[in-house]
């Protein structure tokens, strides 16, 4: 009996059980805790994958002489759902009259060690006595594929079940049988109506396919109920390991909805007129603090797993959202690494690290963190200047020649080519120089990838000044901001010749690369880029790599992203393209599965995940950026309130409330509502901006607007997003207008 999955997909092809990927039904959603290492994986059929080497686990329900395989059920049939994105407890339930049968699946830990648990509930609802049959498999199979099995163990007297030599599962409870065969037996229907007192302790398959069913009989009186117990370690146990035997803990639920409770309540709240996107943006934040720690510390090795470009987006996205502890933590983790060998790294491959340590303190405006790590900041900041000037000096023309000069070779400068130089040679408007032997060769003229990078070096540049001020230490600051006045000279050359090549976004990869130009220089609002070059890459992802609101992946073959449409919204919020950004926020949210998470890349025709992960924590921070950047910015030392939301927002019934937005000023509130007679946006403060930028719909009139609490010194009216002046003058600023 195969997954859902595989069913669905075998509906379109023959399949090859020892070879068969998941690339149609990636709708999985994680199983994780608040700030956990490690999570496990399940789909909507239960199909929950802990360890892939010890393959999967699967519940089944005796019902009269069939069995009921929820991967066999209908679309209407039992499903596993999430009970609420705030608890992340999943929950499948089937109901055999008179019995009532709960499957509850969460994350727990003890001390460092976390587990999966599969809780069973079977509750008699009538007054008399009943009996039902359940049965745990253990298979060979997972959410992403065949996970192949070669060899079953089952210590009795521990109550362990182990598969290819590590711990699959520990039980509460003895079965009532258990029967190793292969995931390809005919006859195991067969097999499992047999006698009751089978035992199987040791089983081998060469082919990988081991699988073991345990049966569990059980007799409830009256109204009764019990509980069952599955539990599965996240991390490798191997058989021969020694030690105590693992109890399961009856409470560990308990714990796991108070973590989840507390994360919820030290985290902003945000309210919707869309409820359904309340649900998708509570998801957003769990798959974070479930996820964050092991994208962003894979390993030992600082640099594995996904770049520190994608992970820097996931801890702003944390740090949006107010989950300041588990942001410190993982980054103090990150420092203590990079001390532990800053002399093997090259500087300016570090500025994205750079960058998430500093940036950090902008929203959490936690000085003491900025102090403890603040001789590694400061050595960090240093070396990344001395990188950027030695970019500099390679980027400077030769000193002019004295004339009469008798220019011995001994005596000759080092020849050096300026960047407009370099662009116009390989342009074929000025001839190379000649090469002199033993002589350092000119550098290469930035490409898009160069240009990417020194946007991420500038910007972590400019944080490490402002850090070191903080922290006290002004060793070199006057030459590192001059190196840094140096360096957006340098970028703004560049871009000039840039905006000059008609080739710039001619292939695929560098549509890609101007897609990523675009997202980066919103990321970091480097206002160093020309406004020209941005157009100029918008348009070329725009007819490349946009289809219906979706953007494609070219390399290093073509697929359908689940979320960079995001990151383009995140840019059209910037400038105030609400509707654009509607369009791309309603296109992502098409490919939302049943438990609100959102896939790395998507099956247009399907609908579901074609590759990657089913609850991408990529998807997750864009989300969450996008929504930021949607209703909260600063400009200067202003507050920027609802520059991109869509027009139904202000006039819904249904308010908009955003709860302990961090900012520079401070934790910040806005609810925007109706009453019968007005409209009103509600701005609270722990600090006052200078002024605060409020934009509005173009159905409200400007000249009726009224405030409190502060006022308004400007009304610019705006084709597409009018907006007000208003110098607050109180904590609290109330914008109306009448209905």
């Amino acid at each position: 009996m195969l997954p859902q999955w595989a069913i669905k997909k075998s509906q379109k092809q023959p399949i090859d059980e020892t070879g068969f990927a998941n690339d149609t039904n990636r709708n999985w959603t994680f199983v994780g805790g608040v700030g956990t290492k490690k999570y496990g994986v399940a789909d909507p059929s239960g199909l929950l994958t802990v360890l892939p080497e010890c393959g999967s686990l699967d519940f089944w329900v005796q019902n009269g002489s069939e069995i009921v395989f929820p991967a066999l059920a209908d679309s209407d049939g039992p499903r596993l759902v999430l009970i609420s994105p705030e608890d992340q407890v999943l929950e499948w339930k089937h109901v055999q009259s008179p019995v009532e049968f709960t499957r509850l699946i969460y994350h727990s830990y003890n001390g460092e060690h976390e587990y999966i648990y599969n809780e069973i509930l079977v509750k008699n609802n009538s007054l008399k006595d009943a009996l039902i049959t359940f049965y745990v498999a253990v298979r060979p199979l997972s959410v992403r594929g065949v996970e192949p099995i070669e060899n079953l163990a089952f210590q009795p007297e521990k109550r362990h079940l182990y598969a290819n030599g590590l711990l699959a599962v520990v039980l509460d409870k003895d079965p009532d049988s258990v029967v190793m065969t292969t995931a390809d037996n005919t006859n195991l229907r067969v097999l499992l109506s047999g006698p009751a007192t089978r035992l199987d302790q040791e089983f081998s398959a060469t082919k990988g396919l081991a699988t073991a069913v345990l049966r569990y009989n059980v007799k409830l009186a009256p109204a009764a109920s019990k509980r069952f117990f599955f539990t599965s370690p996240l991390s490798p146990v191997e058989e021969s390991a020694e030690g105590p035997v693992f109890q399961p803990n009856p409470r560990a639920r308990d714990k796991t909805v108070g973590s989840w409770f507390d994360f919820s309540q030290s985290t902003t709240k945000l309210r919707f007129p869309d409820r359904g996107l309340d649900s998708t943006v509570i998801q957003a934040k769990a798959t974070l603090a479930a996820q964050a720690a092991s994208f962003v510390l894979p390993g030992n090795n600082l640099l594995t797993g996904a770049s520190w470009r994608e992970k820097s987006r996931v801890l702003s996205a944390l740090s949006a959202v107010g989950s300041f502890d588990l942001v410190k933590s993982l980054l103090s983790t990150t420092a203590s690494m990079v001390a532990d060998n800053v002399e093997n790294y090259d500087p300016l491959q570090l500025s994205p690290i750079l960058w998430s340590l500093l940036h950090y303190r902008l929203l959490s405006q936690d000085d003491s963190y900025l102090q403890e790590i603040g001789p590694l900041v400061g050595h960090l900041v240093r070396a990344l200047g001395k990188g950027i000037e030695s970019q500099l000096v390679m980027s400077e023309p030769p000193p002019p020649e004295a004339a009469g000069l008798d220019h011995a070779p001994a005596e000759e400068s080092p020849s050096y080519v300026g960047v407009n130089e370099i662009l116009a040679a390989s342009m074929g408007a000025v001839e190379e120089p000649s090469p002199v032997e033993d002589e350092t060769p000119p550098p290469e003229p930035w490409g898009l990838e160069e240009y990417i990078t020194a946007l991420w070096n500038l910007s972590a540049l400019g944080l490490g000044i402002e850090a070191c001020k903080v922290i006290g230490d002004d060793r070199e600051l006057d030459a590192l901001r001059e190196t840094m006045q140096g360096y957006e000279a340098l970028i703004r050359e560049t871009t000039e010749s840039m905006l000059k090549d008609a080739d710039l976004f001619s292939t695929p990869k560098k549509q890609m690369q101007a897609f990523e130009l675009i997202t980066t220089a919103s990321f970091l609002r480097a206002d160093v880029v020309d406004s020209g070059l941005l157009e100029k890459a918008l348009e070329s992802v725009n007819a490349n790599l946009v289809s219906s609101n979706l953007v494609r992946v070219l390399e290093p073959s073509t697929r359908v992203s689940g979320y960079l449409g995001l990151r383009l919204a995140q840019y059209r919020a910037q400038l105030k393209a609400e509707y654009d950004v509607e369009l791309l926020l309603k296109r992502a949210l098409e490919f939302q599965d049943l438990f609100y998470n959102l896939p790395d890349f998507v099956d247009i025709r399907g609908g579901g995940g074609s590759s990657g992960s089913g609850s991408s924590i990529r998807a997750a921070a864009d989300i969450l950026l996008l929504i930021r950047e949607m209703t909260i910015s600063k400009s200067g030392e202003n507050l920027v309130i609802l520059p991109a939301i869509p027009d139904p927002w202000y006039t819904s019934t249904t308010p908009l409330t955003l709860e302990d937005l961090p900012t520079e000023f401070g934790p910040v509130d806005i609810e925007v509502g109706a009453s019968p007679n007005q409209h009103q946006i509600e701005v609270k403060m722990k600090n006052l901006p200078e002024e605060i930028l409020i934009h509005l719909t173009t159905l409200f009139s400007l000249p009726m607007m009224k405030a409190f609490g502060g006022g308004i010194v400007e009304r610019v009216k705006d084709s597409e997003s009018p907006f007000i002046r208003v110098v607050p003058l109180s904590s609290t600023v109330v914008v109306t207008i009448h209905r």
